[in-house]
């Protein structure tokens, strides 16, 4: 009876939750938004019986960073240990909505539970972030209770025995998550994970009224801005190349889903003309800005250096990058009235992102990882991450134009977007949902994902002193990867 009781009380104060949320106030320049994610910030807003410690990626060694609240660096520490229970510790990447909503919800969640969230965030690559959650896996550590994982990362996870199945306590209203972003959280038939964000690319252009190149060609041609640096984000953009040039050629999907076979045909008549188009795209990206335009070179960029980049561009730029990005460049000044965003240019596939929830199958606290999982994934949290976040919500009901009212959260006036252009957002997002494709599901894409960037580096270095690899070369080490086993180019 006590216990029933007890799961009724957490459910009342779980839809409590729900209806006050509240967070962080969104307003800050744009300069100290990418400067806090840049410094590796690790927060801990408390260390008391249920915690989370966010745990992600050093990009030089991993050493836990520990603060007492939001702002400040308590201490340096290892990592957590597994004796008494401090609270529930989860794997994450930095936050990198406008007004942290991410950490407004965990906020949220000490306010309610009665005990306390630790948010540790140590990084921003998802490389890194994967290794060291692996590592503690294949460790079968009892360090992380709850995952964030890329989507590719859930088959990886489940395939080894690390995660728990998803129970239907964990998991608010199934029916209201997108099929994409649900069918990530699933390997062989079985829920591993919740979605809780999903992502599709979009294409920046800066200048009030300008035209959005209107086919791949255009765009290629147009010098567009990718994320071409060693780490997932050269796989997101090679890939949408590769696709949209196979689908040009009317020929079978490679490379997508379950589709993990690659043929010569495919590396000679896709692969290769579509990362020569990823080639072409950066070698007129650096013509113009050898004529004034970008300064920044895409192979030393990722996702916010290429928005910086793009704030300080002349009219014109094309960028290509997520949809968080259309908050944060409407909070910036300098270029808030002075850009379009669109889906990709036709045939306008591009890859699916996004991150999922897990429990760890390690866990002492399942049942507490669980809740939270239901927290963080439901409709009311899922809502709040995409109009005041700017995250694309993995739920129907949660893709609305309604403006950030979120207590504590609220934006000022001339960083909300006008109900035109919120509009008009929604409409492309939705768009370039349709037409986004998982990256190739199988436990060993970290090795894939690995070769495969080698494998792109190879042609867009290539030239009369290092050929391009040949087609039976790249089929041999992507099909290698695939099967876990070492490839190179």
């Amino acid at each position: 009876m006590l216990g029933r009781a007890r799961q009724g009380d957490r459910r009342r104060g779980r839809r409590a939750v729900h209806r006050r949320i509240g967070g962080h106030r969104g307003r800050r320049g744009r300069q100290d938004h990418l400067q806090r994610h840049r410094e590796h910030a690790v927060m801990t807003i408390s260390r008391r019986t249920l915690a989370v410690a966010v745990a992600s990626l050093v990009a030089v060694a991993p050493t836990w960073l520990v603060m007492d609240r939001v702002a400040g660096v308590r201490s340096a520490e290892p990592g957590l240990g597994c004796g008494e229970h401090n609270g529930l510790v989860i794997g994450v990447d930095s936050d990198v909505s406008l007004g942290f909503q991410r950490r407004g919800l965990l906020k949220l969640w000490n306010q309610w539970h009665g005990s306390k969230v630790t948010l540790m965030e140590v990084g921003l690559k998802v490389d890194q972030q994967r290794s060291q959650l692996a590592a503690a896996a294949q460790a079968r550590s009892c360090l992380y209770d709850v995952l964030i994982l890329d989507t590719p990362g859930t088959a990886e996870f489940a395939e080894g025995g690390h995660l728990e199945p998803i129970k239907s306590t964990w998991m608010e209203d199934p029916d209201d998550f997108f099929d994409p972003p649900r069918e990530s959280g699933k390997w062989q038939g079985k829920q591993y994970a919740v979605p809780w964000t999903t992502d599709a690319g979009l294409l920046y252009v800066k200048g009030k009224g300008k035209a959005v190149p209107g086919s791949w060609e255009a765009l290629v041609n147009a010098g567009y801005a990718t994320q071409l640096v060693d780490y997932e984000g050269l796989t997101v953009n090679a890939l949408d190349a590769v696709w949209n040039r196979n689908e040009q050629q009317r020929r079978p999907p490679v490379l997508m889903g379950t589709d993990t076979k690659v043929t010569v045909d495919d590396a000679r008549e896709s692969i290769l003309p579509g990362l020569r188009d990823l080639k072409a795209g950066l070698e007129h990206q650096r013509a113009r800005a050898g004529a004034g335009g970008m300064a920044k070179d895409p192979r030393t960029s990722d996702e916010l250096d290429s928005i910086e980049m793009f704030a300080q561009a002349p009219d014109g730029t094309v960028m290509r990058n997520w949809p968080f990005v259309f908050r944060s460049l409407f909070a910036d000044p300098r270029v808030r009235d002075r850009f379009e965003v669109s889906r990709l240019p036709a045939p306008g596939l591009s890859v699916l992102g996004g991150q999922n929830l897990a429990v760890s199958a390690y866990s002492r606290h399942k049942e507490e990882a669980g809740e939270l999982v239901y927290f963080l994934t439901g409709k009311t949290s899922e809502n709040r991450l995409f109009v005041c976040g700017g995250y694309p919500p993995t739920r129907k009901s949660a893709l609305n134009d309604n403006p950030c009212q979120e207590q504590g959260a609220r934006l000022e006036p001339e960083e909300q977007p006008t109900p035109e252009r919120r509009n008009k957002f929604i409409v492309e997002l939705k768009a370039a949902m349709e037409k986004a494709h998982p990256r190739p599901i199988t436990p060993h894409y970290s090795q894939f994902s690995e070769t495969f960037r080698g494998c792109a580096d190879a042609v867009l270095d290539s030239g009369p002193d290092a050929p391009e690899p040949s087609p039976e070369k790249l089929a041999e080490a992507l099909n290698a990867s695939l099967r876990g086993e070492h490839g190179s180019c």
